[in-house]
């Protein structure tokens, strides 16, 4: 996504968050109820998690209750303010109004749609200044992205991600798939800066390595935090062992049900 789009789509989405900030959220509900969408849940298999629709002059918004469930509200919200993004961005809206999908249509870039989309759906539900603000009360932890998920009803997944792109701490998140193989990944600026790094590093590939933290999650409780402290060079070859960018971090990590796992490393 170019810079100016992402400004733009993360402005769009802060304004809206700050108009329906209540108790300390994003009131998905009150602006679906402003904009006239229409929320339907239903049971589509494996269709789609979310899906907007304009039929007839209306906007509607279906969740899929068998990918989803009422327990998960960090997911469901998280789903909500994705299709919202459609609604709003109006690039997706126009399409939408022609009566093309967004998700299945080859004549577009659904990639690129879905991770406007995804970002608009961090902004909303994670206004910048009121996570900034919640997130300094705490030390920089995999612990504090626990607390702010809780705080703002979000993802951990997309409260991490929000919580290095806004440069919370200067820190490295490796997302882990559940057969130990990496997802994802991502520096925030300052730790870029620090080490001289991009926002996507390579990463040394440590075989097993996830395989082994889940056999100490049996041993402890899946809910427990395995942590240790390393230098930056363990997981990024790009910086010397023993040079002045290869500081020390703390190393947690925890394990996300049956979706993987999460690695924070954090620098003071």
């Amino acid at each position: 996504m170019e810079p100016e789009r992402f400004e733009e789509i993360a402005y769009l989405a802060e304004a809206i968050a700050e108009e329906h900030f209540n108790n300390n959220r994003t009131d998905l509900l009150a602006i679906l109820a402003e904009k006239n969408i229409k929320l339907i849940k239903g049971n589509y298999e494996d269709c789609f998690l979310g899906n907007l629709v304009h039929h007839s002059r209306k906007f509607y918004m279906y969740l899929n209750m068998d990918q989803l469930s009422e327990n998960q509200q960090p997911r469901v919200r998280f789903t909500i303010a994705h299709e919202l993004g459609h609604f709003f961005i109006d690039d997706h809206r126009n399409l939408l109004k022609k009566g093309t999908s967004l998700s299945f249509n080859t004549n577009h870039n659904n990639l690129t749609i879905e991770k406007e989309a995804n970002h608009f759906a961090s902004f909303l539900l994670m206004p910048p200044d009121k996570f900034k603000s919640c997130a300094k009360n705490f030390q920089p932890s995999i612990e504090t992205v626990l607390q702010l998920s809780q705080s703002f009803e979000s993802s951990i997944d997309s409260t991490v991600i929000q919580y290095l792109k806004l440069d919370s701490c200067a820190g490295l998140m490796i997302r882990w798939n559940e057969d130990n193989s990496i997802k994802s990944w991502l520096c925030s600026p300052s730790l870029c800066k620090l080490a001289g790094i991009n926002f996507r590093p390579y990463l040394r590939t440590i075989n097993g390595y996830f395989g082994e933290l889940k056999t100490q999650f049996v041993r402890e409780g899946l809910f427990s935090i395995q942590e240790r402290a390393i230098n930056l060079s363990t997981w990024l070859p790009a910086i010397t062992p023993n040079s002045n960018q290869d500081v020390l971090g703390l190393e947690q990590t925890i394990k996300l049900g049956k979706h993987g796992g999460l690695t924070l490393i954090t620098v003071s």
